[in-house]
């Protein structure tokens, strides 16, 4: 499906949830297209 949406020309966004925890941060988020956030 989102590569439908990539191939539509259309501006978009596509926002998936990560895993929160209740720990305290450790580090910094990059988000970046692809499957991974590092």
């Amino acid at each position: 499906g989102e590569d439908l949406i990539r191939e539509s020309g259309f501006p978009y966004t596509i926002i998936r949830p990560c895993a929160l925890t209740e720990e305290p941060a450790g580090a910094d988020l990059i988000f970046d297209q692809g499957d991974n956030i590092t």
